[in-house]
């Protein structure tokens, strides 16, 4: 099973998939092929944010089963947050139909509002 874990902070962002979704063959399994499209996407995105201003900085990591995305959104954390957005939407609809497969967690932390 592949397990995803998306977090923010303010204007921090991440993401980790790690393990094998276990769905196909290796090398032929579409649970994992539509992950790794995904993550793919948001790196390419989070090189393009970065490049205009839009993400401070950011970092991407790939290995065996595991890859693990942050990013820190400049003042405008639009950009960089869609993109984490869009990625965690579409891992989540690919958990919609192949749950023992995938499982997406979320964790938000908020700035504490004051008056």
């Amino acid at each position: 099973m592949t397990k995803v874990v998306f977090e923010r902070n303010e204007n921090t962002f991440s993401l980790c998939c790690s393990g094998h979704a276990g769905y196909g063959e290796k090398g032929k399994d579409i649970v994992c092929a539509g992950i790794s499209a995904l993550c793919g996407a948001l790196e390419i995105a989070l090189d393009n944010l970065q490049k205009t201003g839009m993400a401070q900085t950011y970092f991407c990591s790939w290995g065996d089963g595991v890859f693990r995305a942050e990013a820190t959104a400049a003042s405008a954390k639009t950009g960089v947050e869609t993109a984490f957005e869009l990625v965690y939407g579409g891992l989540c609809r690919i958990e919609e139909e192949y749950s023992p497969h995938l499982n997406c967690h979320r964790y938000v932390k908020e700035k504490e509002m004051t008056v």
